[in-house]
This record gives C-alpha cells, structure tokens and sequence, in this order.
C-alpha cells in the first residue's frame, strides 16, 4: 500500500491512501461470452462515495481495437482502476477479452462517449476520459479522478473515510493526441483558443461554461472560424 501523510494546522491529519487496497482482484477466470471474471469489489460500509462513475448499472455500447463486433451490455465504468466492467450473472463484474476502443453509457437519456488513447498532463493512452465536444478542428475532454481520503481527529481514534472526485479538463486542436490542459472558464479557453471573436461570442451569449451544453455551442461557434 502507497501511503502518504500530510499534516496539517488545528492537530487533524489527512491519509491520503491508494485506493486500491480497497479492491481485491482476480483475472483470467474464465465467464464465457467473451468475457472473464476480473474481480470482486471488497465492501468497507465505513466508506463514503463509490469508486464508479455510475453506482447502477447502465446500459452501454462497446467498440474494440481488433475490430471485434460491437456489444451492447450492461456496464459500470470503474473510475479508481480505469476498467469498463460488463454485467454478468448474479450481477457480477466481468472484463472484455477484447481490448476496449471506447464506450457509449447512456444517462438521464443522454450517451455519454468515452475514449482512450491521448497523453497529456497526467494522462496516458489507457485512459479513458469523456467526450463532451468533437470536431475535426477541436475537441474538449473531461477525465475524472477518484481518491480515498482518511481523516482523523486531533486525540481520536475514529477515523472517516470518504472518495474525493476531481475533474480535469483537456482541449484537443486537430488530430494531435498530446492535449492541453484547460479550464472552464472564460479567461482559460480565450486564451488557449486564441480567436478574439471567442470573447465577443461569449459576452454576447452569456455563456455559463460550467454546463455542456454551452460549452458545445462555443466549440460549435470556434469550429467555424
């Protein structure tokens, strides 16, 4: 276990432990479909938060690198190993034996994309971040982070254990794989999209950043110029 310590005023100190002590793994068990068995998730109810994006069950398409034929299944995205989980009997946690591409998982009616193979500021080609816009000209990606984090009190021994979620952002120009770090707000994207219209566009349509959906019509407006 990876365990560091941080101190800090008022006597309360903070762990912030490697999540994966908290996971048991077993691979290559065979489950049939093309599938196998990758684990079974240890359960600490003294936990606050969950280590997937999604605690239910979503329904989800995959698409893989070798070009094996699409599936549709029931899937959980599990944020802290970076693993796309399929449903499988008695609701147990299976992998593809197919390497996954990408991955659709629908939500409030909605499919979320996500997909893999970029590098960047803590980021790899395995890692698999959310496509919130997509253009040939530019692209914008959000990759969420999950960490366990103890607490204690100063002369207690009760200790709280709660998942801190931190999102980052990246923008993409053209086809290039290495993505840049970004932030949404307005200073941030004026800056890295260098465009003067942006500023106008985005005063002139009191863009709120922080929502999607204006998100996408300010790529949508950027991917015209």
């Amino acid at each position: 276990m990876k365990l560091k310590f941080l101190t800090v005023a008022f006597g309360i100190s903070f762990f912030l432990m490697n999540i994966d002590a908290f996971a048991q793994v077993y691979r290559g068990v065979n489950a049939g479909a093309g599938s196998t068995i990758v684990r079974a998730k240890s359960t600490d109810s003294n936990i606050e938060g969950s280590f997937y994006l999604f605690d239910d069950w979503k329904p989800g398409k995959v698409e893989f690198s070798d070009g094996s034929e699409p599936q549709t299944k029931d899937i959980k995205f599990d944020v802290v190993d970076n693993l796309l989980v399929v449903k499988g009997d008695k609701d147990t946690e299976s992998t593809f034996v197919s390497p996954v591409s990408k991955f659709f998982v629908q939500e409030n009616g909605k499919w979320l994309e996500f997909r893999k193979g970029f590098t960047g500021k803590d980021l790899n080609e395995g890692i698999f971040i959310q496509v919130i816009h997509s253009s040939p000209k530019s692209s914008f990606f959000k990759k969420e982070s999950k960490t366990v984090i103890e607490s204690k009190g100063y002369n207690t021994a009760t200790v709280t254990k709660k998942i801190e979620t931190t999102s980052t952002y990246y923008l993409q120009q053209g086809s290039d794989k290495q993505l840049t770090l970004a932030k949404r707000d307005n200073k941030s994207l004026i800056s890295l999209l260098n465009k003067p219209e942006i500023d106008t566009f985005l005063k002139a349509n009191k863009l709120n950043l922080k929502r999607d959906e204006d998100l996408i019509k300010l790529f949508t407006f950027y991917d015209t110029l």
